[in-house]
């Protein structure tokens, strides 16, 4: 059985059917739909930055839970996905999201990556196996 994936998106309140990213923003937020494959804009997939998944359900459940208990993700469900390409080795330093929010390469002085994080140059969203994270 091949290893299974997991994303953490929010609903898209404008776009029917349309998922977002979950905390990725402005010209770094990427959609998703159930069945079609999304990858990360370009100028950031050029640096190695690629779509963020979690290697279980455990670490996905963590991080939605993580950001839900600050007011955030009031919406974050949990997807499993395939994914192509992946790069699970060392990954690029996590960067500061309002820079990339606005277009910016970012300034690699975040915090660490969230445990279980591996990125995919592709991720198509499969079934959503739990709505509304728990906190």
């Amino acid at each position: 059985m091949p290893k299974q994936y997991y994303k953490v998106v929010t609903r898209d309140s404008t776009r029917a059917r349309i998922w977002r990213s979950a905390i990725a923003e402005g010209k770094a937020e990427v959609t998703y739909r159930r069945g079609g494959w999304s990858r990360a804009p370009q100028w950031l997939a050029e640096d190695g930055y690629h779509l963020t998944v979690f290697d279980s359900m455990e670490h996905a459940n963590s991080f939605a839970s993580s950001y839900m208990s600050g007011g955030n993700l009031l919406n974050a469900h949990i997807w499993r996905v395939h994914v192509r390409e992946v790069h699970d080795g060392d990954l690029p330093p996590r960067c500061l999201l309002w820079t990339i929010a606005h277009g910016r390469r970012g300034i690699p002085d975040a915090p660490p990556w969230p445990n279980g994080t591996v990125m995919a140059e592709k991720v198509r969203l499969v079934e959503c196996v739990q709505p509304r994270a728990s906190p």
